[in-house]
């Protein structure tokens, strides 16, 4: 059972401290509202090509947008969304410090800051100092190989986590899983860092874990 379900990198503890700074608009997915009348409203579009990608951003004022899905999530200056058939339009009034491709390619979305297409870092296109590129995380392959008796576990990731062709034992979330494996392996895609990893029942004696090609241990993984 193999399992495929996506420097300016937004930090998470920034992101963190964004939401709790934001707890009055609620961080809820689909926020809706008129941008502040202090200074110049820009307007961010995400345009997807028909492929799923996640992306983090994060401005300097308070980001608003329209009609959007469950899978995007306002929390203040920082955004968690994700595109695929359908397009996210955001507004705020700051300037836009960062925009980061967390699941997926840059190469199947567009996105236009007040109609100007973002540059990609990387793709030779000159900039300014200043100009924000969009940046692509590096994505990791983690294997949970069982051995024959059931063992269960939870993972937690710095980035997105995705797979497919999982079993009902398992479920994956925007950055974490708790999964299940006896006979059957698991396969794992994600980007940032693994910030935990733990045995929830059974043995770790009876997984054989490999990181990246390289096999490694459960207590390895979690520290």
């Amino acid at each position: 059972m193999h399992e495929r379900s996506s420097t300016q990198q937004v930090s998470r503890r920034t992101m963190l401290k964004t939401l709790s700074a934001a707890a009055a608009v609620g961080g809820s997915a689909g926020v809706v509202g008129a941008a502040s009348d202090d200074g110049d409203e820009h307007e961010l579009v995400v345009e997807g090509s028909g492929s799923v990608v996640r992306f983090e951003f994060e401005a300097t004022s308070e980001v608003y947008g329209s009609d959007l899905e469950s899978t995007d999530t306002i929390y203040g200056y920082a955004v968690e969304g994700q595109v695929s058939t359908l397009n996210d339009v955001y507004r705020f009034t700051g300037d836009l410090e960062s925009f980061t491709i967390t699941m997926g390619s840059a190469d199947d979305v567009r996105v236009t800051l007040d109609g100007a297409e973002l540059p990609t870092a990387g793709d030779g296109a000159t900039v300014a100092d200043d100009e924000v590129v969009i940046e692509e995380l590096e994505t990791h392959v983690l294997e949970v190989c069982g051995t024959g008796p059931v063992t269960r576990f939870d993972l937690a990731v710095s980035g997105s986590v995705w797979g497919s062709d999982l079993e009902d034992t398992d479920t994956v979330r925007l950055h974490s899983v708790s999964g299940q494996v006896s006979t059957l392996d698991d396969v794992y895609e994600y980007t940032g860092r693994i910030n935990s990893f733990e045995v929830t029942d059974g043995s770790a004696d009876d997984l054989v874990l490999v990181h990246d090609g390289v096999e490694t241990t459960a207590a390895e993984l979690d520290g």
